[in-house]
């Protein structure tokens, strides 16, 4: 639904989502929410159909929903991490035109392999494992604005250092766009 904040019949989509961490918190299940990683190019993709904004929009109101129901039932908020975004995990390099070659961090843009997976789990558990320091934050209220400025400005950086994805994922978009009509 684009990240909708309500649907077709205007009821709030997060609706479901905070009927899930009431009861959760109710019912004493300890939750840990996570936006998961997906390559650049994809986030490309969002900013090239204008949905990123949208998206950043739809993170703050998972964040502030968290913190309104913890508040009502009288429960520090879940932990919250971000893993989206520009940096050296998502920002991977495709590989070059070898079909056979495969990247480190992700099996395609939307999917993850298990070794970032493991970056992933490592970061949340607090567990020994590898670490990217720049891969992940714990995000709320407080920071979120912060986060999503870095992001941006980790964005540009992308940007220049990869020219040719962001003017491709571009035309892809235009074309798809086009399709549509």
């Amino acid at each position: 639904k684009k990240f909708a904040l309500v649907d077709e019949n205007n009821v709030p989509s997060l609706i479901y989502l905070e009927r899930i961490l009431s009861d959760c918190y109710q019912e004493g299940i300890d939750v840990t929410l996570v936006f998961t990683p997906f390559h650049a190019r994809l986030a490309e993709s969002l900013r090239a159909v204008d949905l990123w904004d949208l998206f950043e929009l739809w993170r703050r109101e998972v964040i502030l929903l968290n913190e309104k129901v913890a508040a009502k039932s009288g429960h520090r908020s879940f932990p919250i991490w971000d893993f989206t975004g520009y940096n050296s995990v998502t920002t991977e390099a495709l590989p070059a035109d070898d079909v056979k070659a495969r990247m480190r961090w992700h099996i395609d843009a939307s999917h993850i392999s298990k070794e970032a997976g493991d970056l992933v789990q490592n970061l949340i558990w607090d567990t020994g494992g590898e670490r990217v320091s720049d891969f992940g934050r714990k995000v709320n209220s407080v920071n979120i604005d912060q986060y999503i400025e870095d992001t941006r400005v980790a964005r540009e950086k992308y940007a220049e250092m990869f020219p040719d994805d962001v003017a491709d994922v571009t035309k892809s978009s235009r074309k798809a766009a086009a399709w549509r009509k």
